[in-house]
């Protein structure tokens, strides 16, 4: 359903990548590369809690953990970016996005006596980023029309993964189109 609300002029290309990804098996994009770690699989901004503290600090929680996985550590990056900004943002900051992403993981992993450098060098974050990139196409097709939903037409969440098939509505189908120029741009289609 997604694909019914990109432009005409990126339709064919984004059909023919839907086809690629259905040979290949989307499930590549979840295997680990070069360095495998755990993924949240959700990662979005509707699932962080944030709170300021007495002393001015501000707490973020991570919630809904059903999707946990080891994976590639682009996963995560390129489901937050994608399901949480738009074509605008991503415009000015993408790149940006990404050298903040690496540089708190190499401090993150500092922190815990790790040596990043050894661990997950540049050079394999690069990679990792070429190789798994297409996922955040991948994902604004299935999801975005989900965290975009109106609550009063949301669907039931039973279990039965068909109803997680939503016609794109307004919000959603501008995120689809941007995604797609973005990744247009990016020489992904």
């Amino acid at each position: 359903m997604a694909t019914a609300a990109i432009k005409e002029e990126n339709k064919a290309k984004v059909e023919a990548f839907v086809q690629k990804v259905r040979i290949d098996d989307g499930n590549k994009f979840f295997m680990p590369s070069r360095q495998p770690i755990i993924a949240h699989g959700d990662f979005r901004p509707s699932n962080l809690m944030h709170r300021t503290r007495e002393d001015g600090q501000l707490q973020v929680v991570i919630l809904d953990y059903q999707m946990l996985q080891i994976s590639n550590p682009i996963v995560d990056l390129m489901f937050f970016i994608l399901s949480g900004s738009d074509e605008e943002f991503r415009a000015k900051h993408y790149r940006q996005l990404l050298e903040h992403y690496y540089m708190e993981l190499c401090n993150a992993l500092t922190r815990l006596d790790v040596d990043a450098k050894e661990v997950y060098p540049k050079e394999d974050f690069e990679y990792d980023l070429e190789k798994i990139q297409p996922y955040g196409l991948f994902i604004s097709l299935l999801m975005l029309p989900v965290v975009t939903v109106e609550a009063e037409n949301a669907p039931l969440m039973d279990g039965d993964i068909r109803n997680l098939m939503i016609k794109p509505n307004e919000l959603a189908a501008t995120r689809l189109n941007g995604a797609v120029n973005d990744f247009v741009r990016l020489g992904v289609l």
